[in-house]
């Protein structure tokens, strides 16, 4: 009741986009999948969790086995994702709620000899998310681009100030990106 409107993407659609791959690259089959959240009861890792969980529900074979919170953080993604590795032999995919944090749990993958054993899959769409991309390190993320949002939050802003009637919440574009469509994309920080 505070705002007039809200400019954002669903972070439970950015979610269902990234558990989509992940039901695409293990199939029938399914497997054990990691997960790296943000931080502990932060909005985006609510949803980001929820809109995965809700996506693999009809996928009984698909199995979250272990799932830490990094607090957005590349330093403590790679923490954690050494330890999950240790812990863990079999992995059959890794769903990081971030590219940045995503990258991290690269540089320990790759330090335990494990790069190419399993799919990393992201969201956000920065520079580095979208450079892992082209790499192979990354098979998807989703884009969220901040531009995007902030055109769309002054256009939003413009109406409401001319007196126009807004939704109460603007949805703004994600979509899945892969080695396929990386190159129509441009990340922004």
């Amino acid at each position: 009741d505070l705002i007039d409107a809200f400019v954002g993407a669903s972070m439970d659609e950015e979610a269902a986009l990234a558990a989509e791959s992940i039901i695409k690259l293990l199939g029938e089959n399914g497997g054990n999948v990691i997960m790296l959240e943000g931080a502990e009861g932060n909005f985006a890792t609510i949803h980001r969790a929820l809109g995965f969980e809700n996506a693999i529900k009809e996928y009984p074979s698909i199995k979250i086995i272990a799932r830490e919170y990094t607090g957005w953080e590349r330093a403590k993604a790679k923490s954690a994702m050494r330890e999950l590795l240790s812990r863990h032999k079999r992995i059959d995919a890794l769903y990081a709620q971030d590219d940045n944090i995503a990258i991290g749990a690269i540089e320990a993958i790759k330090e335990a000899g494990r790069a190419g054993e399993f799919p990393v899959v992201s969201i956000s769409g920065n520079i580095d998310g979208y450079e892992a991309v082209k790499r192979g390190e990354i098979y998807s993320t989703v884009s969220q681009p901040p531009d995007w949002e902030g055109i769309t939050a002054v256009q939003v802003a413009v109406r409401l100030i001319n007196g126009e009637k807004v939704d109460k919440w603007v949805k703004t574009p994600v979509q899945q990106v892969t080695r396929e469509n990386v190159a129509y994309f441009k990340g922004l920080w």
